[in-house]
């Protein structure tokens, strides 16, 4: 049913692929991660929602925050001891600085 849909757009626009492609929003992705104790993990995490603070929440894996055309997701490993911070935006820019300024504060 994908393809049809896909085809049929191809069909009423009169596009290639890569023009379609050429269209979509383009987002830029930045990651991180905090080293700590074991101990400072639970903590760390008690904190995200200050730091989310104004952006709409989801807490499906970690703690996700949507804002404007921006999100920022933080979630523990489940293997070591760290915090992973992921970025996305649509600047490669605002992405990195975005990811600075979360694992500072």
């Amino acid at each position: 049913a994908g393809m049809a849909l896909i085809l049929g757009l191809l069909a009423e626009s009169g596009k290639t692929v890569s023009e379609l492609v050429q269209e979509l929003p383009k987002y830029y992705f930045a990651k991180d991660k905090l080293e700590l104790n074991p101990s400072d993990m639970d903590g760390a995490m008690a904190k995200v929602p200050t730091i989310l603070q104004g952006y709409r929440i989801d807490t499906q894996d970690g703690i996700k925050g949507t804002k404007d055309k921006h999100w920022i997701h933080i979630r523990k490993s489940g293997t070591e001891p760290i915090i992973r911070v992921y970025v996305e935006s649509e600047s490669q820019a605002c992405s990195d600085q975005l990811c600075r300024q979360t694992i500072a504060k």
